[in-house]
This record gives structure tokens, C-alpha cells and sequence, in this order.
């Protein structure tokens, strides 16, 4: 996914805060921000509008990739940056925040902690000191948030379910 935001990035010559700002102010679809700026760059097999909602979060977007993952959209213009929901098992359960699903935003705003990234974990928490550890207690204790740290411990593990990951599909 990153790869397809940095190409974006490149192809429209905008930054992903600014290419999110853009599609907002333009009133874009989730469906219509999509095509344009990164299914190009993706392997998809469906896109799917309709009424999903995991928690308290609603997506008005379904995308199912090749491999069978898939990720929930916001219209742009519901949230910081375009938010998703990643799902890593697509259409299996148990569809639980750090168990099969996280949280991903691309090109936040200032509020939350994605930094200068392109796509990255949703992150609100501030925090002393980031160690691993640190993540890691995030991703075991805050379940009603348990999206976006464990999102961001995957990503401090270089992506990896290392063997103290606290949940198991």
C-alpha cells in the first residue's frame, strides 16, 4: 500500500496530506479517490459500495485484493487523511481489531501521529517513550483502540507477528 501512496505521490506530483486535502475540499467518494489515486497502482479484483461497519466505525467502500485481503474506506471527507481498515484475512472471521483488522491512515493531519508518512498506522496516543514495550502494553490493554496500536506495534516489527504478539487468528 505504501508503495502504491509513494507512486501516487510521484504521478500527481502532491504529497499524500495534500493529494487527502484535495480529494476532501473536492468532495470526493470514497469510491471515486480510490480509482483515481491508487488502484492504479494495486492488484484489485472488486471494489464494492455499501454500508460496513466494524465498531464504531462505518465504511461506505469494500476493496478486495488479489491475494484475498481486504480494506474498508472513508470518503475523504469523513476523517483525518483518508482512514481505512485493513482486513488480512478478507472475508474471514473473527474480524476483531488486532486480531484480522487495523487501522491505516493516508496523509493525516497534524493531530495524529503518521508523521510525514505516506500510509501508515493511525496513532493518537502520545506517549513519554515508544519502546516496543511500550506498543506492545497499547496493543494488549486498549481494546476499544486495539486497531491502532497494535497496527503500529506490526509496523515498529517490521511487519511481522513476532511470538509475544498478544492475539492469535
Amino acid at each position: 500500500m505504501t508503495s502504491a501512496v509513494e507512486m501516487a505521490e510521484s504521478d500527481f506530483d502532491l504529497s499524500a496530506r495534500n493529494i487527502a486535502n484535495s480529494a476532501k475540499d473536492a468532495n470526493m467518494s470514497s469510491k471515486d479517490f480510490f480509482n483515481t489515486y491508487l488502484a492504479p497502482y494495486l492488484k484489485v479484483s472488486s471494489i464494492t459500495e455499501g454500508n460496513y461497519k466494524f465498531g464504531n466505525e462505518s465504511y461506505d467502500l469494500a476493496i478486495t485484493f488479489d491475494d484475498g485481503t481486504k480494506m474498508y474506506s472513508k470518503s475523504p471527507k469523513q476523517s483525518a487523511g483518508v482512514a481505512y481498515t485493513y482486513d488480512v484475512n478478507g472475508d474471514k472471521g473473527p474480524n476483531e481489531f488486532g486480531r484480522d483488522l487495523y487501522y491505516f491512515s493516508m496523509g493525516c493531519d497534524s493531530i495524529f501521529k503518521c508523521g510525514e508518512k505516506s500510509f501508515s498506522p493511525l496513532w493518537v496516543w502520545s506517549v513519554s517513550s515508544e519502546t516496543r514495550e511500550d506498543i506492545l502494553k497499547m496493543c494488549n490493554t486498549y481494546s476499544v483502540n486495539r486497531g491502532l496500536a497494535c497496527a503500529y506495534l506490526l509496523e515498529a516489527d517490521g511487519w511481522e507477528y513476532k511470538d509475544d504478539y498478544p492475539f492469535k487468528l
